[in-house]
């Protein structure tokens, strides 16, 4: 039985999963930063569909049940989002407010800023699962274990997110790098 499963759902998964990737981009109006939380609701969607096994068998449409609890998963994720983003503004203006500053303070607060300018800047690019790992590891500087239980993520997941994070943040700050390079150099070259 489960291996008839099993090549049920490997047949479906052929089958089924561009169809519900196009769904689901459709739901989030085809941005692409949702990409890789598309994929993730995709899976837990053929997950749901072992899990469930025998409501899923007896559905006539297999690639629209499994494409509405893909969207269903995907609406939630990016409520979640949104409502966010709002808590990480409020802990980021905070962080800002609760510094002292010393006798350079304009340099600091200019710091600061331009610190919380690009914190705001790489948490803007990850998906919902990207920044409540980011908050729960960078800024409230929990362990990974932490973070996992925090979440209801695997390990795996959360140093999969945490790698994904560092790489977008290493992109956004070698992009700001070569623009403020490349501005440099065509100052001195007039």
């Amino acid at each position: 039985m489960c291996d008839d499963r099993n090549k049920i759902l490997e047949l479906l998964y052929a089958e089924c999963y561009d169809s519900v990737f196009r769904y689901c981009l459709a739901v989030a109006d085809f941005n692409p930063r949702y990409y890789s939380l598309i994929e993730d609701c995709i899976q837990d969607a053929f997950i749901k569909t072992i899990t469930h096994y025998k409501e899923f068998k007896g559905y006539q449409n297999k690639t629209g049940w499994i494409a509405r609890v893909a969207s269903n998963r995907l609406k939630e994720e990016i409520r979640k989002e949104q409502n966010h983003q709002k808590v990480i503004s409020a802990h980021i203006e905070d962080m800002g407010q609760s510094m002292a500053f010393s006798i350079n303070e304009i340099e600091k607060k200019i710091d600061t800023n331009e610190n919380r300018d690009e914190i705001l800047r790489i948490y803007r690019m990850l998906s919902e699962r990207e920044r409540r790992v980011f908050v729960s590891f960078f800024l409230e500087e929990k362990r990974i274990k932490e973070v996992a239980a925090d979440s209801n993520l695997s390990l795996n997941s959360v140093r999969a997110a945490i790698k994904r994070i560092r790489n977008k943040a290493r992109l956004e700050i070698f992009v700001f790098f070569i623009l403020i390079k490349g501005a440099f150099f065509d100052f001195h070259t007039l």
